[in-house]
């Protein structure tokens, strides 16, 4: 099981326990915002609290869809787990991705090699 489909069981595991707001949210932007400044302040020391680290929760999807175009994964299962397509996500995260010349050259390289 993959790291997304665990934390979807989380998540469903969650509402089947709490449940949903009358409409069907699971929670308000206020909620999770309160909930997320309590959780920093548990798991950081006090300089990284004041600082602009990780300041709401959708800085770490920021930085997981970094971190995923940067490592290479490729942009359609980077998109698919962000729920993004593939257009929006390489519109926003190009710059994740520009000047990785040299390692495509190489890779096409050793690919054409190895025929």
């Amino acid at each position: 099981m993959g790291i997304l489909s665990e934390l979807v069981a989380i998540l469903r595991d969650h509402i089947k326990s709490y449940g949903t707001a009358s409409d069907g949210r699971r929670s308000t932007a206020d909620g999770y915002l309160r909930v997320w400044r309590e959780a920093r302040q548990l798991a950081f020391i006090p300089e990284q609290v004041e600082s602009p680290a990780a300041g709401c929760p959708y800085d770490l999807r920021h930085a997981a869809a970094s971190l995923w175009l940067r490592a290479g994964v490729h942009a359609p299962r980077s998109s698919s787990a962000l729920g993004r397509s593939v257009q929006t996500l390489l519109k926003t995260y190009a710059k994740c991705i520009d000047g990785r010349h040299e390692r495509a050259d190489r890779r096409t390289h050793q690919a054409v090699e190895a025929l």
